[in-house]
């Protein structure tokens, strides 16, 4: 089975999708109005190992929720900034934002870029 490397640039409003083969060569590139359909049928015809990679933010765990079942992996892509400021402001945080962070680690390999 080929590897399948998919890029998800995931708005409120609208998202992209990029897949590339092993080789590097694009499968597919294509923008989508954000909803829980369209992230469905933006990961229902790939075929092979789905590994999909997502930039951290607010809609990442919803989204990973949703396409979990569709694809092999998906990476969470956190800047350090980002992970030093969720951790320096954690003692000052709700903790439902805590919980938000144990849902995203529940879904997603973390990777620090």
């Amino acid at each position: 089975m080929s590897i399948v490397y998919v890029g998800l640039d995931l708005g409120s409003s609208n998202f992209q999708q990029v897949a590339l083969n092993h080789d590097g060569v694009s499968r597919v590139n294509r923008d989508f109005r954000t909803s829980e359909a369209n992230l469905v049928k933006a990961f229902s015809d790939l075929k092979g190992e789905i590994e999909v990679h997502l930039e951290a933010g607010e809609l990442a765990p919803w989204a990973a929720s949703i396409i979990a079942p569709l694809v092999t992996r998906v990476v969470l892509l956190a800047s350090l900034s980002t992970v030093i400021a969720f951790n320096c402001l954690s003692d000052q945080i709700d903790h439902s934002l805590t919980a938000l962070g144990l849902v995203i680690i529940a879904y997603m390999q973390v990777a620090i870029v």
